[in-house]
């Protein structure tokens, strides 16, 4: 008799619908729950093989787990694996591929890329061998998603009966990958080749006749063992121009180094791809194509206007551009227009360094996105109120006009995330054009690289209409308060007797800044950092903004002792989960200001709060004491104990 569960639904059908619900541990709970269950979660449950780090040891150690994966091979659908594990099953592949007992079908699949001298170099598995103790296991043909990380160690476990993993077999094995892919050519939709050396001829060839036969390929994904792997031009055109016309996302990591140079990438007659002849390139548009990430490019390169129009008028379609350093605009004038030419419809612009900011000195060998007048043109010329997302890094703003006004009013109504990264300055004309006119704004982030300092310009406060944004979720804001990042003058004298015209106009622009930071309703993550200026000589990172304050923020006012505050500003913001920044409680002049009133205040307002770092601390969390937390944060703990309010580092 049937179970009512299989006269409502088929169990097949439904668990089929079911992976990307569930996880992995989701799935091990259903195999265990009965019989039926089993059978028809066993398929989804190997659809997905993730054999990284110490799971392929585990995995290769194990008879019984090598036994079901041996069963289940041809449901494995999205593979990703190390080097480790992918070199244990190109030679148990190798040998069932050889075995007399395998089926037809199988044995017939050709392997003269595996076998080839100086290009496979697998030899034949010897006959004496004894077949019960070698590992074999039947070829994954249904695969849709790869991964491959190549830089994973090589030492394989002890006991898996297989040629030690050298050196000398890297570029061989990773023909072997490349013609599995290509076993898989009719289902492989999404492929991503992490640490790949792309300065070899015989390995470009390979993979660029891989990529051109992978007719359903969606997403490539490539990156070069290093960020700062220098690339050619050669490479980048090979490989775009060997992308079938199925390709909807094309990411490639990198630096391009425009004095190196090409490689000969004519076949030899001593390799497997001589009778192959020369490569053939794409000549059709990539019309499917929606996402596109060039590699940076070393300063003081920049890529050439034709080569970006060769690559550019092949993506009508793309929305989402990562582009490098472009250069000043007088150096890069031609490229707004190319890229509104042949790109239109883009949601989403980012402006990268020109060499990666990660792997560079402390004395920077990097050059800054100077004056914002290329992404700005860059802007104008995408179709109005089309852009979602901007990000510009190393933006060093120097323009003496404001520029900004018709980019950012061109997608007023749908620009929802703009991010100026590790940045040395912005303009005050760009922030205001940022606040007065992108409605539909829900993310800000505007990050100094603290070596430098960047700091929007409470100046600009003054000059400043109402900000429009009100939709903001997330904002991340330097400000230059104070000349020193400390407590001015004003705020200890609080009968303002002392007080200049200056310093009047200065506590009411802070005010205006905390009052429309306050109106902010929808926030729910703040940071905000006070910035010094340069010191004698010193810059912004020997005063880090922890150390600085923010003026009266942490305080409320209070006519009758003349105490002046602005944290009643932020009254209305009940939706903020997280505040960071210049918030220590350790600084004279928050410590002296802060008492029962502002803990009574923390104790009732706020509700969706749950992170406010009040303090830094180098002791381990399960080693604080009472007796070594200032007392203002004991207190508001002790009102608020969910609230998390020490950063630990």
């Amino acid at each position: 008799m049937a179970l009512a569960s299989e006269e409502f639904f088929r169990l097949p059908e439904l668990l089929s619908h079911l992976p990307h619900f569930l996880t992995r541990h989701d799935l091990t709970q259903l195999l265990l729950t009965n019989r039926t269950i089993n059978a028809a979660c066993t398929p989804v449950f190997w659809q997905t093989l993730s054999v990284t780090g110490t799971a392929s040891n585990r995995l290769l150690k194990s008879p019984e787990g090598l036994k079901a994966l041996r069963n289940n091979i041809s449901s494995v659908q999205s593979l990703d694996w190390n080097v480790r594990f992918s070199w244990f099953y190109i030679n148990a592949l190798w040998i069932y591929l050889n075995t007399k007992t395998s089926p037809a079908a199988h044995r017939s699949i050709p392997t003269d890329a595996l076998s080839h001298p100086g290009w496979g170099d697998l030899l034949p598995p010897n006959d004496d061998d004894e077949p019960s103790i070698l590992p074999v296991l039947p070829p994954m043909l249904s695969l849709t998603s790869y991964t491959r990380d190549f830089s994973s160690s090589s030492q394989l476990p002890e006991r898996t009966f297989l040629p030690e993993f050298s050196q000398k077999l890297h570029i061989p094995h990773q023909h072997h990958i490349l013609w599995l892919l290509r076993l898989n050519s009719a289902t492989l939709t999404h492929l991503c080749l992490l640490q790949l050396p792309l300065s070899w001829g015989d390995l470009m060839r390979d993979l660029c006749r891989t990529i051109s036969q992978l007719d359903h390929l969606k997403t490539l994904q490539l990156t070069p063992p290093t960020p700062r792997t220098m690339l050619t031009l050669q490479v980048v055109r090979m490989l775009f121009f060997s992308c079938p016309g199925s390709l909807v996302k094309f990411a490639l990591s990198g630096t391009v180094d425009m004095e190196k140079g090409d490689m000969n990438l004519d076949p030899e007659e001593s390799e497997w791809d001589y009778a192959q002849g020369p490569l053939v390139l794409r000549q059709e548009p990539l019309h499917h194509l929606r996402s596109l990430e060039l590699p940076l490019i070393e300063f003081p390169g920049k890529y050439p206007t034709p080569f970006l129009h060769s690559i550019l008028q092949h993506c009508p379609a793309v929305e989402n551009l990562t582009l490098p350093f472009l250069g000043e605009l007088e150096d890069a004038q031609d490229i707004p227009q190319l890229i509104g030419d042949c790109c239109p419809g883009i949601t989403d612009l980012v402006i990268s360094p020109s060499t990666d900011i990660n792997a560079t000195s402390d004395d920077g060998d990097y050059s800054y996105n100077s004056n914002g007048e290329v992404f700005m043109k860059i802007m104008e010329r995408i179709q109005a109120q089309r852009l979602k997302s901007l990000c510009v890094h190393l933006l060093f703003d120097m323009a003496y006009s404001p520029l900004s006004d018709p980019a950012f009013a061109r997608h007023s109504e749908t620009l929802t995330r703009i991010e100026f990264l590790t940045c040395r300055q912005i303009h005050a004309s760009t922030f205001k054009s940022i606040f007065e006119s992108c409605r539909a704004l829900e993310v800000l982030i505007a990050s100094d690289n603290y070596r430098r300092g960047i700091a929007y310009n409470l100046d600009g406060e003054s000059e400043m209409n109402e900000w429009v944004c009100t939709r903001l979720r997330h904002l991340v804001l330097t400000v230059f308060l104070t000349n020193d990042g400390r407590d001015p003058k004003y705020l200890t004298d609080p009968t303002k007797e002392t007080w200049v015209k200056k310093d009047h106009d200065h506590w009411r622009m802070m005010d205006t800044l905390y009052t429309r930071i306050g109106s902010l309703k929808e926030l729910q993550v703040l940071t905000l950092r006070a910035a010094g200026t340069e010191l004698k000589g010193w810059s912004l990172g020997d005063l880090p903004f922890r150390d600085a304050c923010l003026p009266g923020l942490l305080s409320l006012e209070d006519p009758a002792s003349g105490k002046l505050g602005f944290l009643s500003r932020w009254a209305g913001l009940t939706n903020l989960r997280e505040l960071r920044g210049s918030f220590s409680v350790l600084t004279k002049e928050v410590s002296e200001k802060m008492g029962e009133r502002e803990v009574d205040w923390f104790a009732t307002h706020l509700p969706a709060l749950r992170l406010a770092w009040f303090w830094r601390c180098g002791i381990s969390k399960s080693s604080l004491t009472d007796d070594r937390t200032p007392k203002i944060i004991r207190d508001i703990k002790q009102r608020r104990p969910a609230l998390e309010l020490i950063e630990f580092w």
